[in-house]
């Protein structure tokens, strides 16, 4: 379903398939009914952090519940200059600034 203009989402069907009505699945995320409604109808899109908690809910990866329009995609892809070579970003970058999402920082 087009949530906007080249964005497309399978929230419904996600939902549906795991017999889960509109009120159950805002229950379990912490949002309202409407906002569940509104995604799956395509007037709403959602923030990362929404985005993410639903792949995470439904344990998927982000790009199989929202994805770009075909159509949106091939007119945007590629478009961003060319990246440095990679053994010139080895030999400048020390990594530090990297996230590592396993570990826990004090």
């Amino acid at each position: 379903m087009p949530v906007a203009k080249g964005i497309v989402n399978r929230l419904r069907e996600l939902r549906q398939e795991h017999g889960l009505t509109q009120e159950q699945l805002a229950a379990d995320l912490e949002v309202t009914r409407h906002t569940i409604l509104a995604l799956e109808v395509g007037r709403y899109v959602p923030s990362i952090e929404l985005a993410l908690r639903l792949a995470a809910y439904f344990n998927r990866p982000l790009e199989t519940i929202f994805w770009l329009d075909p159509d949106e995609d091939a007119r945007i892809r590629g478009q961003a200059p060319e990246s440095p070579s990679a053994a010139s970003d080895s030999q400048q970058h020390d990594g530090g600034d990297r996230y590592d999402g396993d570990k826990k920082h004090g």
